[in-house]
């Protein structure tokens, strides 16, 4: 599969940043806001919805102490686990 080549190239070092190899292994990662872009359309959809959620989650005046906390884990945590291929 095109994974296990590029993971065969990583382990040679013929990965490095930016080759066609790199970009097959962070697509293959779990979602985060740095491979966002490497998502289809709805589940980056969905991800914006989750985001915008957890954000309106976290400035409920019962987190107003921990709102950037709150939200940190949900980003996470919560959206990587919500947002699967």
């Amino acid at each position: 599969t095109p994974l296990s080549l590029a993971k065969a190239m990583r382990m040679a070092g013929d990965a490095p940043d930016g080759s066609p190899a790199h970009l097959v292994l962070q697509a293959a990662q779990p979602w985060s806001v740095h491979t966002h872009s490497l998502f289809p359309t709805a589940l980056r959809a969905q991800a914006v919805v989750l985001m915008l959620l957890g954000y309106l989650l976290s400035r409920e005046p019962r987190f107003y102490a921990n709102a950037v906390e709150i939200f940190d884990v949900w980003m996470a945590f919560v959206v990587p686990h919500a947002v699967k291929r």
